[in-house]
């Protein structure tokens, strides 16, 4: 079962519940349960302009050994990771942030250990203190830098550090997982592969020359929003469906392709992949510390936290920032004979991924938070 089929067991049956309520102002008429951002719109009935600013919503966590290892993320890493990949929601649907609230779960052991340490040192702060000062700090800059307030939230024990925020924007022109076309290509900006890189380096499982290092780490540990790039796309009516690469890169076309009622074809020798990590895909450039001595040529496509830009628009356009065509969408066929029985995103996939118009058998294993 996929992070979407949990999401889907909740949110079934929630226009109904809408209509059943009967709420002063009704929600959009369209709104799209399972897309990166909710919508509301209040004013859908009024007779003010269509180009009202519409209200956008998005919510994420990190949990401790789930999304996370404290000896391998400081809080400055944390604070980043949580408001970016938060932050690309937004930006995936077109709008921009305006506020957040942040629910902080702190382990009991450390709230105990700092009261201990206060009763008998009140100048003396605790590790457990000193990390959430930190982490503070550095979420308070990049709600300053970003114009984005918090303006609230909530703290408790929990057993392990627990980190959730929602961010609430505005976006002029809401762009969705929906509303692609026969033809549309699919579109990936920036390139893939360095935030599994990165994973696999703080697992010990790679060993990695000095700068590529650094690169793969920086992009696992501290990935940034696609700001001024989903900026532009949201200015471009060309540009159809978007969604960010928070999953990996089949799931995230899989979402898309899905929500459009179309199939998508990738070609695997368009994806951007970047250079250093390419030069050594297939090789034994990389010292793997286990039986394998290769990097699967296939890992970039598995790659999920990447919170790259995956979009589907007209066919043939050019962007003023690193972006590629990658594939293209057609009418919704049956992909299971062509990806063999599947065990993994659903029993009817809308993906397919080929090498020289070649079928090539997509991966079983994906990225998920499970």
């Amino acid at each position: 079962m996929l992070e979407r089929d949990i999401i889907a067991l909740f949110l079934a049956d929630y226009s109904a519940s809408i209509r059943e309520t009967k709420p002063r102002k009704k929600l959009e008429k369209n709104l799209t349960q399972l897309d990166d951002c909710a919508l509301i719109d209040y004013n859908n009935n009024s007779n003010k302009t269509k180009n009202h600013n519409k209200k956008i919503i998005s919510t994420d966590s990190l949990v401790e050994n789930v999304h996370f290892r404290l000896d391998w993320s400081s809080p400055e890493d944390l604070a980043i990771k949580l408001f970016q990949s938060n932050l690309s929601d937004i930006v995936s649907s077109g709008g921009q942030a305006d506020w957040c609230l942040l629910n902080i779960g702190l382990p009991q052991k450390l709230i105990r250990e700092h009261k201990k340490k206060q009763s008998h040192k009140p100048s003396e702060k605790s590790f457990s203190f000193s990390f959430i000062e930190r982490f503070a700090k550095k979420l308070r800059y990049q709600c300053h830098t970003h114009k984005c307030p918090l303006i609230g939230g909530d703290t408790f024990s929990s057993e392990l550090l627990f980190l959730s925020l929602t961010i609430g924007g505005n976006a002029k022109r809401y762009i969705s997982r929906s509303g692609a076309s026969i033809g549309d290509q699919l579109y990936l900006s920036g390139d893939i592969g360095l935030s599994s890189l990165g994973l696999s380096l703080l697992k010990g499982e790679l060993k990695l020359d000095p700068e590529l290092k650094k690169l793969a780490l920086e992009k696992h540990l501290r990935p940034q929003a696609r700001l001024s790039w989903g900026k532009k796309l949201a200015s471009m009516p060309e540009v159809h469906a978007m969604t960010d690469l928070s999953d990996d890169l089949i799931i995230s076309a899989d979402n898309l392709a899905k929500a459009s009622g179309l199939s998508i074809s990738i070609n695997l020798e368009d994806i951007p992949v970047h250079p250093s990590l390419r030069k050594i895909l297939g090789t034994k450039g990389a010292k793997n510390t286990d039986k394998n001595s290769r990097l699967d040529e296939l890992m970039p496509l598995l790659s999920g936290e990447e919170f790259e830009l995956l979009f589907l628009a007209k066919a043939g356009l050019s962007f003023p920032f690193p972006c590629k065509a990658i594939g293209e969408t057609t009418k919704q066929i049956n992909l299971v004979k062509l990806n063999h029985k599947r065990k993994n995103i659903d029993d009817n996939p809308s993906v397919s991924l080929t090498r020289s118009t070649r079928i090539i058998k997509i991966p079983l294993k994906h990225f998920e938070h499970f």
